[in-house]
């Protein structure tokens, strides 16, 4: 995320992700340490901390806990 992004502004950028079919996206706030999931036919997920980050089924074997993302 960018210091200038807007709720709206993400919201747009949501949804060519899924015009574009894109199965797998990842917004990561550095501010807050958290990582927004979105993947196609699922409910967002918000990680933090000890969670672990995946790229299953798209990029398999990517695994990455959050907390290394801000390190």
């Amino acid at each position: 995320l960018y210091p200038s992004d807007t709720l709206e502004g993400l919201s747009e950028r949501r949804a060519a992700y899924r015009r574009a079919r894109v199965p797998l996206a990842w917004f990561i706030d550095v501010d807050q340490q958290m990582v927004s999931v979105y993947r196609d036919g699922a409910r967002p997920a918000f990680l933090d901390g000890d969670a672990e980050l995946s790229g299953e089924p798209h990029m398999p074997g990517l695994r990455i806990p959050v907390h290394r993302l801000f390190e």
